[in-house]
């Protein structure tokens, strides 16, 4: 994920470098072009703006914790952890101890706001 951004980033920086240094032919701009360069622009900052938010977004989402009630019908006992939104998967979820738990299809989780216990 960070090389796609690191290579986004190098691609703009490249693009305004070489036609930062082009010389225009014409000295004298038109209101049409000015208009057509300031949109382009803002629609550049938009679209930054909106992927970056995005992006912290997810980040944020991610790294909320969350608290997972696993009850294993076998033993008939419930085993509470805490884990990361982002390490949690279908079958198997690793806790904030580094704990990895793969689930059996007889395991039934329930998984919680860890701000509600």
């Amino acid at each position: 994920m960070l090389l796609k951004i690191l290579l986004t980033l190098a691609v703009i920086v490249a693009a305004y470098i070489k036609f930062h240094k082009r010389k225009p032919v014409m000295p004298s701009v038109s209101a049409n072009g000015l208009l057509v360069r300031y949109l382009a622009l803002g629609i550049l900052f938009t679209t930054v703006l909106l992927s970056s938010v995005w992006l912290g977004w997810r980040w944020y989402d991610g790294n909320r914790v969350l608290s997972v009630t696993i009850i294993s019908p076998e033993r008939n006992e419930e085993r509470i952890f805490k884990v990361r939104k982002r390490n949690l998967g279908q079958s198997e979820l690793e806790t904030l101890d580094g704990l990895k738990i793969r689930l059996s299809s007889q395991e039934r989780i329930m998984i919680s706001s860890s701000d509600q216990n």
